[in-house]
């Protein structure tokens, strides 16, 4: 028997094979060559969206005594690159293909936050954090001169601020008081009277410049706290003196008893609101929990939530983000280096990609990428230790719980219409001065400075429960109002309690 036509099943025509003489005849999605032994190869022309169909070809075979029959060759197209299920089927039947679908991908970003804060600033001498002089007997000028004076010795406890920094200050006046003052030749003898003592932050001019003063505190009583905002707004590192100037007192008189008395600041508390994100480095795949018909496939990648116009064409091509920078493979492969910029920590990059496999379809997904860092708590407020925390708040309601330590929680802007900044109303339930707690809320204000602060915060207290409102603007009646972001409970209450905003800034609790 051999082999005398064939056809394209569906709508071919017959075709005579002669023997000896291979046959090729087209078929709907590729070529087939056949002989009339029935010996045949098949070559596939049409694309890659033709696999799962069914090619076939109709042939009539004939004895020598002229007998004939048909039958039909069924070639199914078939790849090892996409999956196809071929089970139950027959004849003409076409395979069920496997249905991409993709699955929108989260990760976090990587790296260290360190922060700049507890700094240690004391005079010659002096302990931690302290600038104390002992008086000695002398006449006092009615104006302050620059080198002092005779009964209060200068001294000055200096700082320095990297360009764009900002230092927040915090302390306490220590002076005698009930001193004895000779009034001299006026007459009147001695007579009781109270000391006043000069602080002055001054920026250091360097060797040909004159110094500064950026502010003047004047106290006449022992124990009055002061605070403080300074941001080193030159281009290049700049040095700061905090001094213990003079006394205030009249030319005619002199100051008696005033040897081994004490004049000066202590409890100073000097933060440099220098937080850093290091960022590093992470690395992930878009298709890894994807399904795809094919294996092999086309992708593109865009910042946002738009959908990609172009394919890349080239491995390790950078796509930049509201927040970092995206490297994406043809493989679909990616590392993502975030900023390191401290207002984006817990806010997130989206990247929509999509996904063309062999068979034609498209499909679209979203990565987000969280803005993270290894040592921040962002998404669990109450996964506090006993060390320095640093937390990041988020839209939600949250209640942190930070434990022992010095721990700063950071306010930044998730939406910028929002009285809050887009952050819930949260609460703290272990917040404590002395153990240094601070919160961060300077993104989220517009120009507040030590003068005018009471515009942008305010505190409502009730026992240990202190809520912080925040208007973001600081103006009366402009587009934020006073709006609760967060209550304290204040477990330190019983000793250190806070009594008004100024107990947290005299205490640098409040980064502003």
């Amino acid at each position: 028997m051999s082999i005398v036509s064939i056809k394209e099943t569906t709508a071919g025509v017959d075709e005579t094979v002669v023997s000896g003489t291979p046959k090729v005849i087209e078929g709907m999605y590729g070529t087939l060559t056949i002989d009339s032994t029935g010996a045949y190869s098949y070559q596939m022309t049409a694309n890659a969206t033709a696999l799962g169909k069914v090619e076939a070809f109709t042939y009539t075979v004939q004895d020598n005594d002229g007998h004939s029959k048909q039958a039909t060759i069924y070639i199914r197209l078939d790849s090892n690159l996409v999956t196809l299920d071929w089970t139950g089927k027959t004849g003409l039947e076409e395979a069920n293909k496997l249905v991409t679908q993709l699955t929108a991908d989260n990760k976090a970003s990587a790296g260290t936050v360190t922060t700049l804060f507890d700094q240690v600033l004391n005079g010659s001498g002096d302990s931690s954090n302290s600038i104390q002089v002992t008086g000695s007997n002398g006449v006092l000028p009615t104006s302050p001169p620059e080198t002092g004076s005779t009964a209060i010795p200068d001294d000055s406890g200096r700082f320095t601020l990297g360009a764009g920094q900002t230092a927040y200050i915090s302390f306490t006046s220590i002076l005698p008081s009930n001193v004895t003052q000779d009034f001299g030749f006026l007459g009147g003898g001695n007579q009781t009277s109270a000391y006043n003592v000069v602080i002055e932050l001054e920026r250091d001019g360097g060797t040909l410049a004159f110094d500064t003063q950026l502010a003047t505190w004047t106290s006449t009583t022992s124990g009055t706290k002061y605070y403080y905002k300074v941001t080193n707004t030159g281009n290049s590192s700049a040095n700061y003196d905090l001094n213990i100037g003079y006394g205030d007192g009249s030319i005619a008189y002199n100051w008696t008893n005033t040897t081994g008395k004490t004049f000066g600041i202590n409890n100073i508390q000097l933060d440099i609101k220098d937080t850093t994100y290091t960022a590093s480095s992470v690395s992930g795949d878009l298709i890894s929990n994807d399904i795809l018909y094919s294996s092999v496939f086309k992708i593109g990648v865009a910042a946002g939530s738009t959908t990609p116009s172009n394919y890349l064409d080239a491995n390790s091509t950078p796509i930049v983000g509201a927040y970092g920078t995206l490297t994406v493979n043809l493989d679909g492969t990616y590392s993502y280096q975030a900023n390191g910029k401290i207002a984006d920590l817990g806010k997130d990059d989206v990247f929509t990609y999509k996904i063309e496999t062999l068979d034609g379809t498209v499909n679209t997904q979203t990565l987000t990428i969280k803005v993270d860092a290894d040592n921040v708590l962002i998404g669990t407020p109450d996964a506090g230790t006993t060390g320095n925390d640093i937390a990041v708040s988020q839209s939600a309601n949250e209640v942190f719980t930070l434990g022992d330590g010095a721990d700063l929680l950071i306010y930044n802007v998730l939406n910028g219409s929002s009285p809050t900044g887009g952050n819930g109303t949260d609460q703290w339930l272990d917040f404590n001065m002395s153990e240094g707690d601070k919160i961060d809320v300077s993104s989220l204000l517009s120009g507040a400075t030590t003068d005018n602060i009471n515009n942008y915060l305010s505190v409502s207290i009730s026992g240990n429960q202190v809520t912080l409102l925040v208007d973001r603007d600081g103006s009366s009646g402009g587009i934020s109002t006073p709006t609760a972001l967060l209550t304290l409970t204040n477990e330190d209450h019983a000793t250190n309690p806070i009594t008004s905003l100024v107990d947290l800034l005299n205490n640098n609790s409040i980064i502003y």
